[in-house]
């Protein structure tokens, strides 16, 4: 049953996928591909939301014309905004992949034609139009400062067209990502991806001759490049690690880089150059950084994702992980408390009764922090990338973060790694442990490929986590429990679309069940003193926001015990044991 609900200080409308972002002004506009709509930033807030086209992503500024152009792919259009509003939207025949500004029009190309269109930026209307020879696929767009040239690049070839002689320059370049144009016009920077080092690398370019000048670093998977306006600053984001890096120019010396969030894909600089915007596509955020240090000015939530709670255990107060935000909340007597900013993408939380402090992981940097009552750092560890699980064990006074075992009595932690099936490593993404036989498992990747691969759990020989040993679950392990009472795993899982929750015995980890769950399960919380087993199950991948299933089972039976439908998509959940309250 339903007892009540505790309001959140919420953005407009959720914008979820930022994939696109462009700066006019002091308004940053944000492209929102899952949700079709713009975000609209001023003063490190959301200001406005605006419906635009299907799952819109490029986004470009006019800043002389006050307007962003918005690409829709999906409805061959563009969407052009002014202030907060809707001013035109101009049919394309050609669905619109990328474009650039240039000085007598807006460029635009479609992704798998090899077509160029010239729009007039007054009402749409194609000026010219280039279809590139065999119709190549275009990735990205840059024009010169004068608009006499134009560059695009698409997976095999670098172009250079000259506007006025309408003649096509080739450079072949394999694995070609995308470009970045020097503000003189005269240097052109790419991204290619290396299969040696499956690594992106950055090198220059002469952007008359299309001749190389300059070889750059390489990043995981670089997902955007962006120079300052004086042309001194290289900007990178890696989607992979979530960071953004910094190297001066000429010669790719490193400035500095720092985690900016979960999923970064798209980057804009401010018309002075001292403040980078980063639009985080997995974390629905926009990251506001000041390039003068490379310090995290604000974290500006384009839609509430909460991905964890905690209770604490004699006051009752309800922790919150506000994770598009980087932001843990404190709910207590009926309001909300503390707003206590943190690593980026705090995705688990848990109180340590013993320590009183608070424990907080953060997904997308890696680490595990521990807060005191007033939100103050007492400590630090470094526990793996991507980390899911946290366990506090009062028993060994330890904590189970990611791939680490942090001992907090003495202050360190200990990151493992579980052997792949290549000869590889893994830091694992959570760890558990059956508390009556002192063994811990750990939840890591198998190391495998394409559609063989996913998460495994790994039981502890002794010595090390060995794959080998027996262990519950089934391959694409989602989150992993152990249950003292009923001396057995539970594990959901989630493999080309089919989902499931997996009862295991402890003793020999055969399995007792296989429960077939229809949706994606996004939390499991055990409550053994009613002995239920809580599974929830939202609708998720969708435009609109959907219901939440709210399931419990016996654990005893491993029967249907109850089923809660909520009329919103939830995800984090935590259990008030001693009140008999369920958080959604």
């Amino acid at each position: 049953m339903v007892i009540g609900q505790i309001a959140l200080p919420s953005p407009y409308e959720p914008g979820l996928g930022p994939v696109g972002i462009a700066i006019i002004g002091a308004r940053a506009y944000v492209a929102n591909a899952n949700t079709d709509n713009v975000s609209i930033l001023e003063g490190n807030a959301v200001r406005a939301v605006v419906r635009v086209g299907h799952a819109p992503r490029a986004i470009v500024a006019d800043a002389a014309l006050g307007r962003a152009y918005i690409l829709s792919e999906q409805d061959s259009a563009i969407t052009v905004l002014e202030g907060d509003s809707v001013k035109a939207t101009w049919p394309l025949a050609d669905p619109p992949y990328s474009a650039a500004l240039a000085p007598n029009g807006l460029w635009v190309a479609s992704l798998y034609n090899g077509i160029l269109t010239l729009l007039s930026v007054q009402n749409g209307q194609p000026l010219q139009r280039f279809a590139l020879p065999e119709a190549p696929t275009l990735y990205s767009l840059a024009t010169s400062p004068d608009g006499a040239s134009l560059y695009a690049a698409g997976p095999s070839r670098l172009y250079r067209i000259d506007i006025a002689r309408t003649q096509v320059e080739a450079a072949d370049l394999s694995n070609l990502r995308t470009i970045a144009l020097s503000p003189d016009g005269r240097t052109l920077y790419l991204a290619r991806y290396d299969e040696a080092t499956s690594k992106t690398a950055i090198e220059a370019r002469d952007a008359n001759t299309l001749a190389p000048i300059g070889q750059g670093p390489s990043l995981l998977d670089l997902s955007a490049l962006a120079l300052s306006p004086q042309g001194d600053r290289l900007y990178a984001l890696s989607s992979t690690t979530g960071e953004l890096w910094a190297w001066n120019l000429p010669d790719f010396s490193e400035v500095g880089h720092l985690v900016v969030g979960l999923g970064p894909a798209a980057l804009a600089l401010d018309p002075t150059g001292s403040l980078a915007y980063v639009a985080n596509s997995e974390g629905a955020s926009v990251a506001v950084i000041d390039t003068r240090n490379l310090s995290r000015v604000d974290t500006v939530p384009l839609a509430y994702l909460i991905e964890d709670m905690a209770i604490h255990p004699t006051e009752g107060t309800l922790y919150v992980a506000l994770s598009s935000a980087d932001r843990i909340m404190a709910y207590r007597e009926g309001a909300w408390q503390n707003a206590w900013r943190v690593s980026p993408y705090p995705s688990r939380v848990a109180y340590i009764a013993p320590l009183g402090q608070l424990a907080v992981l953060s997904h997308a940097e890696g680490t595990l922090t521990l807060l005191d009552s007033d939100g103050r750092i007492a400590a630090r560890y470094t526990v793996g990338a991507k980390p899911r699980g946290l366990m506090v064990d009062l028993t060994h006074r330890r904590i189970y973060a990611g791939g680490a075992i942090v001992d907090w009595e003495k202050g360190s932690a200990t990151l493992w790694y579980v052997p792949d099936l290549l000869q590889g490593q893994w830091p694992p993404i959570q760890i558990l442990l059956d508390t009556r036989r002192d063994v811990p498992y750990a939840v890591a990747f198998n190391g495998i490929p394409g559609s063989n691969g996913g998460y495994i759990i790994a039981r502890w020989n002794g010595e090390r986590f060995d794959p080998s040993l027996p262990a519950p679950g089934k391959l694409s392990v989602a989150q992993a429990l152990y249950d003292e009472k009923m001396d057995r795993f539970y594990a959901t899982y989630a493999r080309m679309g089919t989902f499931g929750l997996q009862v295991s015995n402890a003793e020999d980890c055969a399995e007792i069940a296989d429960i077939p769950l229809e949706r994606y399960p996004t939390a499991l919380v055990l409550n053994p003193a009613t002995w239920h087993m809580w599974v929830v199950l939202p609708a998720l991948g969708q435009a609109e926001p959907g219901d939440t299933l709210v399931r419990a089972y016996d654990t005893r039976t491993l029967g249907l015990a109850a089923e809660i439908v909520l009329p919103e998509s939830l995800g984090a959940t935590t259990l008030d044991a001693a009140n008999g309250l369920l958080y959604l």
